[in-house]
């Protein structure tokens, strides 16, 4: 059959086309892929564009600050300045699960509340327990942090050889998508999506680097930072967050972040060209070789080397141009295969096969003399006997040689026995020079054969390869940071959590025990007249004091600054608490002795008695010796016990604090409306509206519990401007004549923009102005009254009208009433109350008519309960009323059906 193909060569063809494409999907040429695409990014290695810079936390930021992990105030610092050079967005790769020193934490919580939500803060799994790694867990920012931030998730994975190359969207943590820090600061949230393969075409180097101390001194131009995205994360090398990764070799993890965020943000996700079509392209290459006419034996070698080489060309130039790459892997079995039949043909099948083994066996050993030379790790290769055969270069780095040569390798590791496989390495320790060198090591087992002669079988002998690397440095790196995690470096007092671990474990094993928090006064003074090297020395030497002791307790821990905290080793009663604080108040009280001058200090204690049994946490604990101690500042008390009624309502305080941020948008809030009425004929004139808050986690929370917390945190105004709008639209259901008033805190007229809020809601809500009548206390008289009376007069001027609320309790002068733009003063109901029993009320009621009527503004008296409070109210002038008499407060709905008051 003379036909340009042969239906045999046909088949085969597409029977290796087919084979080669099964392979890929069995994951067969994976790892030369790969191999592959790392070539060509090495290739088009291009720079970043500069929108990401790294703050490091390098060994030199470590070095000067003094400690790690650092308080988190040098966070807020750090936050501060960024937030002041105009960054963009700033990304923390550090752990935020737990508290730190509370100075500290709340320095950084204010940062995070100053810079407005957009700071993100790391999220990362971790093994749930040591005993369980297959449970996971994943450590969140602290609740005051989370707020006023946005969580990243920072892990990263390694695939099986070791390397990061995926890089995670995200992943759904408690039901909630959490982003990625790379894919936030890209601006790619991709919730369907898993992960995308870094572009390593990117060059780490190129990204732009500062040192975190460099930042902290402010000599960083902020041109650096404006407008740009911005990771603060660790590069020191013993803060191991060292990755390995393709082309660049070991980078800080923050760095991989960046590289992420820069291949999301230049669109160069690593995409990969579907293997089908890689497929047929081979197809139709061998269609091409195997022709009748085309080229044949050697000639086809060089036409398949330069297919090959015409291929990479061209998927290198794709990727360079558009990230694509081009699983090529799969072609090169299949066209060796195809040339290596050509030359199957051409040659002698023994010579061919010679030839072959005798290429290969060359390729082997020189591939293998190049890796053992290179080996970072030190190799050794001995017969049974021990004695050396061969080793590599970097053995010689790890051991002396002697005159001779010859490597001088201790006797424990000649016979040290074989591990299998799957062992873990062994670990040693010799003495050196240096002192002791600590070396990790393996040794096996392998069989080979040596020809003996001609005609005979080759005869197997048996080596031990010894494998091995020092680890010294590394060993000591983890001693360091073991000590620094657990022990403050400038007292040698314990550091917070290791000081919370013991005591849990004292708890837990159902022993009572008291905390004590202590704090030093007059510190400052003395560092700043005898010098900082003076004030350590005396934190020394507290601790010092503490630990020799004869007073049971455990070893102190540092709190931050000059406050420690200790806990009773041995049985405490609760009742002999204040003795063993006196008695270790007078030990850090004595003098000070030191080299050259002597200082006196004072010291402020506090302490809580802890029942095991109780469910009080280490944390809570602590938490309350603190507290205590604060009272004792504030108070002057050298000594204060633990409050537990105060606590609990800071505990409350601060439920209410965090319940409050989403009660708005949760629609918690409603009005509710108490009458007001004409004295003379009865009639309702109108309503004060009264704010009322069910919460879903607290329940029926009282106005006077939330309102003052709502002015400290300032939001009040946002809460007033809800009331305002919600009172106005309920007004329109109301007749045109009624009046609704709504009462206005001072802070937001000094915070907010009054005139502008009132106009606007009125506005939008089309209610005339002179339809609501803002109460004012008069307590907001006390400051700044000539803001608030300008206030005043520009509401007024628009229609508005102005009641002063709570009159009689607070103190007002004559010049401030004659001044305040009034049309209405409101009696406190404690003196309407007291008309019953209290001769000096009635008095009271007189001149406060006989002062309105002066004025020229109406007087309503509150809290009218009975026909003969109302019957004195008329006699003495009052011209409106409001009270349970008329009735209680209740819907807008209801307020019509008020039922009026006879005429008096």
């Amino acid at each position: 059959m003379s036909s340009v193909f042969d239906l045999r060569k046909i088949g085969l063809i597409l029977t290796i086309a087919g084979l080669s494409l099964l392979a890929d999907r069995l994951g067969y040429f994976g790892s030369w892929n790969q191999r592959l695409a790392d070539t060509r990014m090495a290739l088009s290695q291009r720079p970043a564009d500069g929108e990401i810079v790294f703050v490091a936390v390098d060994a030199k930021s470590v070095s000067e600050v003094g400690s790690w992990p650092w308080s988190r105030s040098v966070h807020a610092s750090l936050l501060g300045e960024l937030s002041q050079a105009g960054a963009r967005d700033v990304v923390f790769d550090f752990d935020f699960t737990f508290p730190s020193d509370p100075g500290g934490d709340l320095a950084f919580a204010e940062a995070l509340k100053e810079t407005g939500g957009s700071t993100y803060l790391a999220v990362f799994e971790q093994s749930a327990t040591a005993n369980d790694p297959s449970g996971r867990h994943y450590n969140v920012p602290l609740p005051a942090f989370a707020q006023n931030s946005w969580p990243a998730l920072v892990n990263v994975q390694t695939d099986a050889s070791g390397f990061v190359r995926y890089y995670p969207f995200g992943r759904t943590i408690d039901g909630e998508f959490i982003v990625s820090a790379g894919a936030l600061i890209a601006n790619a949230f991709e919730p369907g999506a898993q992960t995308f393969e870094i572009d390593f075409s990117i060059q780490a180097d190129s990204v732009p680097v500062v040192s975190a101390i460099d930042v902290l001194k402010g000599i960083v131009s902020p041109e650096v930072f404006a407008g740009r995205s911005v990771i603060v994360g660790a590069s020191a090398v013993e803060l191991s967050d060292q990755l390995a990764v393709p082309v660049q070799g070991v980078i800080s993890g923050p760095l991989v972040h960046a590289l992420a965020a820069e291949t999301l943000l230049r669109g160069r996700a690593i995409g990969w060209m579907r293997a089908e079509w890689v497929a047929l392209g081979l197809a139709l290459a061998l269609l091409l070789l195997g022709t009748e006419r085309g080229p044949r034996h050697m000639v086809s070698i060089a036409v398949t080397t330069l297919a090959i080489a015409s291929v990479e060309l061209a998927a290198l130039s794709l990727f360079d141009k558009t990230g694509i790459m081009v699983p090529s892997a799969l072609l090169y079995p299949g066209l060796l295969a195809f040339v290596v039949g050509t030359l199957v043909q051409s040659l002698k099948t023994s010579d061919w096969l010679l030839l072959k083994t005798s290429a290969e066996a060359r390729n082997t050993f020189r591939i293998l003399d190049r890796v053992f030379e290179d080996s970072l790790d030190g190799v050794v290769v001995m017969k049974e006997d021990g004695s050396i055969l061969r080793h590599s270069a970097s053995a010689n780095q790890i051991f002396d040689t002697g005159d001779d040569g010859r490597l001088i390798l201790p006797d424990v590791l000649r016979r040290a026995e074989p591990l299998p496989t799957s062992a873990p390495a062994r670990t040693i320790e010799l003495p050196h020079a240096n002192g002791t060198r600590i070396l990790e090591y393996r040794a096996r087992l392998s069989e080979v054969e040596r020809l003996a002669s001609v005609g005979k079988p080759p005869v197997r002998e048996t080596i031990k390869t010894l494998v091995l690397r020092d680890i010294t440095q590394a060993k000591e790196q983890e001693r360091d940071i073991a000590y620094l995690s657990n022990y403050d470096d400038r007292t040698g007092a314990l550091r917070r959590n290791a000081f919370l671990a013991f005591l849990g474990l004292r708890l837990d094993d159902n022993r009572d025990a008291v905390v004590f928090a202590l704090t030093l006064d007059r510190f400052k003074t003395i560092n700043v007249t005898l010098g900082r090297g003076v004030g350590d020395a005396i934190l020394r030497e507290v601790v010092a004091r503490i630990e020799r002791s004869a007073l049971l307790l455990s070893s102190p821990a540092r709190l931050g600054g000059t406050s420690f905290a200790v806990y009773t080793e041995s049985a405490a009663e609760e009742s002999c608490a204040e003795t063993l604080a006196e008695s270790l108040l007078a030990e850090i009280s004595e003098v000070y002795r030191l080299k050259d001058v002597n200082a006196q200090i004072g010291v402020r204690i506090g302490y809580s008695a802890v029942k095991s049994q109780s469910g009080t946490t280490p944390e809570d604990a602590l938490d309350q010796a603190v507290e205590a101690m604060d009272m004792a500042k504030s108070s002057g008390l050298p000594v204060a016990r633990y409050d537990r009624n105060a606590w609990e309502k800071q505990k409350r305080s601060r439920e209410i604090e965090r319940a409050l941020e989403t009660a708005l948008e949760n629609n918690e809030f409603y009005l509710l409306y108490q009458p007001q009425h004409r004295v003379s004929d009865g009639s309702l004139i109108g309503a004060e509206a009264l704010i009322r808050w069910e919460s879903p986690t607290l329940g029926s929370v009282h106005p006077d519990e939330f309102i003052d917390i709502a002015e400290s945190t300032g939001f009040i105004v946002e809460l007033g401007n809800w009331t305002l709008e919600q009172a106005a639209k309920d007004a329109l259901s109301l007749p045109s004549e009624l009046v609704i008033a709504v009462n206005v805190s001072g802070i937001q007229i000094m915070r907010g923009n009054l005139v502008e809020d009132t106009t606007r809601i009125l506005k939008k809500v089309g209610l005339p102005p002179s339809r609501i009548c803002l109460e004012l206390t008069e307590t907001v008289m006390l400051s700044q009254s000539s803001q608030i009376i300008e206030t005043m007069q520009d509401l007024r001027f628009l229609g508005v009208v102005w009641a002063l609320d709570d009159f009689g309790t607070g103190f007002s002068s004559m010049e401030y009433l004659s001044k305040m733009p009034l049309d209405k003063v409101k009696l406190d109901k404690s003196f309407t109350m007291r008309l019953n029993y209290d001769p000096t009320a009635r008095p009271v009621l007189h001149a406060t008519s006989e002062l309105s009527r002066g004025l020229g503004v109406k007087l309503l008296c509150e809290g009218v309960e009975t026909p003969e409070q109302l019957a004195v109210l008329s006699e003495e002038g009052c011209e409106e009323a409001q009270g349970y008499l008329f009735g209680k407060p209740a819907p807008v709905g209801r307020l019509l059906g008020t039922a009026g008051i006879d005429t008096i």
